[in-house]
């Protein structure tokens, strides 16, 4: 094999080792050093053979990360043949995997020698890198590195100050470090970034931990939430009756808040009379308010009726406030235009415009719907408008096919972020309840009928990254660009000795 295909060979190792470290397997361990191999491939690479180890490496990821459960879920919500639909989907995610690959080696080419800088500088492109990629569709709700660690909760509350972003940052300085080791730089060099790496990732871990030490065990005693999933794996199963039926013996308890995820109610509950009737009438007989996913319109000045994918909230003397939802899923919910008229079963929506933030007594809560947990911006509006936790309303069914829902692992690192706890309720899913910690205080799930999550929601306390935003990235953003300033454009080149004749 030549050098320029073991370069190529090692890359597609490190993609493997990232598909697994962010699977659902327990293996978010080989996050940390997932990327050895890459950036060891890079050490001393042109810069062809950078850009092709990039590809090398995001094209194995995008196939074998992504598309099985982009594939499934996509066969599941148009209704297209599973053979299809990897045809359908795989080439666009290779075409985009190629891009992306592209910018990401181009850049690596100019990285410095080995040593604490090349370890620094390495791992905010990384972080610059991710973040870009979520601007373009399919937007990789799961292909951030730090996502890996949502459940190791001492590293994963570095997000309260970074956001996710420097989880990932971390890790991949790790990464650089360790794959130092094995380059030909000095010993001196080696032992600098290696010790460097070592020493971002040591001194996560220990704040981590100690701030989680100090909050000592979840505490209850926020307002009683109730959620409830009926298992409804196709639209017809998703009744207005199955839900009241089954939401009556909980409700008797007297929650805060009874919620019912995305797409419960299949009518319009305000332009719908008997639907507004029964909702009307089962929140003032058991004196609980009700938080329940289904669609919404609103009239629009000389544009027809504008459609919304909206979380209702009915609380008993007080009528009904609506959340429409603002981060759409292209194709799925708004068509683009550019393709001409949706097809026949699916209707393109409008997006929302505000975030609402809902009274509950004594406590205010948030809305986010399905895949807009990953958005961070988001969360972090409804941490400024005044929330105390956060209700993420979802349908998993698309997913049945997946080992996991790919968004279930953000809601565990947008509680850490904000501060706020989040409440996740499923239909035929994982339901839960995240502590500010990203602990899971309570779960629940379906297992052949309707499962019921009770829990109390725990305190919240919003995060400097919910105030601040995303000033560690702004950071990378800067430490990248002087980066390349500081190379001139150069790119290394192979050395080769002139012969003695």
């Amino acid at each position: 094999m030549t050098r320029t295909g073991g370069r190529l060979v090692a890359s597609a190792v490190a993609g493997a080792l990232t598909v697994l470290a962010l699977s659902p397997r327990g293996c978010a361990w080989l996050a940390w050093v997932a990327l050895v191999p890459l950036f060891a491939a890079l050490a001393g690479a042109t810069r062809r053979e950078a850009v092709g180890c990039a590809v090398a490496y995001t094209m194995t990821f995008a196939l074998g990360g992504l598309e099985p459960w982009f594939a499934r879920a996509t066969s599941a919500y148009f209704g297209i043949a599973l053979g299809w639909t990897v045809v359908l989907t795989a080439v666009p995610l290779a075409v985009l995997a190629v891009a992306h690959g592209s910018i990401l080696g181009a850049v690596l080419a100019a990285r410095p020698r080995p040593g604490p800088w090349d370890v620094v500088w390495c791992g905010a492109v990384w972080t610059c890198w991710e973040t870009l990629r979520v601007f373009v569709i399919p937007y990789y709700p799961a292909a951030f590195l730090g996502l890996s660690q949502h459940a190791t909760i001492p590293v994963l509350q570095l997000a309260s100050l970074t956001g996710v972003a420097g989880v990932t940052f971390v890790i991949v300085a790790f990464n650089v470090g360790v794959a130092s080791l094995l380059s030909s730089a000095s010993r001196r060099r080696r032992a600098a970034a290696a010790l460097t790496g070592l020493a971002l990732a040591a001194g996560t871990v220990g704040w981590g931990a100690l701030r989680v030490a100090r909050a000592g065990d979840p505490e209850p005693g926020g307002p009683r939430i109730v959620a409830i999933d009926i298992d409804a794996p196709e639209r017809s199963a998703s009744t207005l009756e199955r839900y009241l039926a089954s939401s009556a013996e909980p409700a008797a308890t007297h929650p805060a808040l009874l919620v019912w995820p995305e797409s419960a109610l299949a009518a319009d509950v305000e332009h719908d009379r008997p639907t507004w009737t029964a909702l009307d009438a089962f929140v003032a007989t058991h004196g609980t308010a009700l938080l329940a996913g289904g669609p919404g319109s609103a009239r629009r000045d000389g544009r027809g009726p504008a459609r919304f994918n909206s979380a209702h909230l009915l609380s008993p003397g007080h009528g009904m406030q609506s959340y429409h939802k603002r981060g759409l899923v292209p194709f799925a919910e708004r068509w683009p235009a550019i393709l001409g008229a949706p097809p026949a079963d699916l209707t393109s929506l409008d997006a929302g415009e505000e975030a609402t933030v809902f009274p509950l007594g004594d406590s205010a809560f948030g809305v986010l719907i399905c895949f807009e947990i990953t958005d961070a911006a988001g969360a972090r509006d409804l941490a400024r408008g005044g929330a105390r936790f956060i209700v993420n309303i979802t349908n998993d069914a698309w997913f049945a096919a997946s080992a996991r829902p790919p968004h279930l692992p953000w809601a565990a690192v947008r509680a850490v972020e904000t501060g706020l706890p989040v409440v996740r309720a499923a239909n035929a899913g994982v339901s839960g309840v995240f502590d500010r910690f990203g602990r899971q205080v309570a779960f629940s799930r379906p297992r052949g009928g309707p499962a019921v999550l009770a829990a109390n929601v725990p305190p919240s306390a919003p995060s400097l990254y919910a105030r601040r935003g995303d000033l560690f990235l702004a950071a990378c953003v800067v430490a990248v660009l002087a980066g390349l300033a500081s190379s001139g454009g150069s790119t290394p080149r192979r050395t080769h000795r002139r012969s003695p004749a």
